[in-house]
């Protein structure tokens, strides 16, 4: 699903754009930086997810480009290498940062394989692509807008409904240790 596809279906109200300059300097394809400079992201979605856009991203690894953070304070990415959109842990590579001596990321060789992604302890995935994430949040806005008891009959039903959908969507969004597989797990526990 492209950009104007997405918009489409949810509205153009309280979307945040992404600064062109930055999505270039930091890699990111001429594609996605049309999609995030001139169409951007919702500023919040379910599950409490927010987006914003911000020009300091000394925080981050050279490849990875800063699109928000979800409930718990973790980082949304985008890697410029692959496209992949992740969840980088805040703890974990936040305190990384504060500690870090004279041996800053930035230093080091700037090759692919310096960069951590998913196989990393704190790095999750996501989606698949920034197309993938606008499916999926589109699903799991249907399924919220749904309005059904949590512990009913319909409800189970309805996520593995929403299961089945994302994984539609972004095959290996349910395959791996990642975002949406560990959001479908809570929602059965609930």
């Amino acid at each position: 699903m492209d950009a104007e596809d997405f918009f489409a279906k949810w509205g153009e109200d309280n979307i945040i754009l992404y600064n062109a300059d930055m999505l270039q300097k930091r890699g990111i394809s001429l594609q996605y930086q049309d999609y995030l400079s001139n169409y951007g992201l919702p500023q919040s979605a379910a599950p409490y997810l927010n987006f914003n856009n911000i020009d300091d991203m000394s925080f981050l690894f050279d490849d990875y480009y800063y699109l928000g953070f979800t409930g718990n304070g973790d980082w949304i990415c985008i890697k410029s290498s692959n496209g992949k959109i992740l969840i980088v842990d805040h703890e974990i590579y936040g305190e990384e940062e504060e500690n870090s001596d004279e041996d800053d990321y930035e230093d080091e060789d700037d090759t692919d394989e310096d960069v951590p992604d998913e196989k990393f302890e704190g790095i999750i995935l996501m989606n698949t692509s920034l197309e993938t994430l606008y499916g999926c949040l589109l699903a799991y806005r249907e399924f919220i807008n749904k309005h059904i008891p949590a512990n009913s009959a319909e409800y189970k039903k309805e996520v593995r409904i929403l299961e089945k959908r994302l994984t539609q969507i972004d095959a290996n969004v349910m395959n791996v240790d990642g975002f949406w597989r560990n959001e479908v797990f809570n929602l059965i526990l609930e």
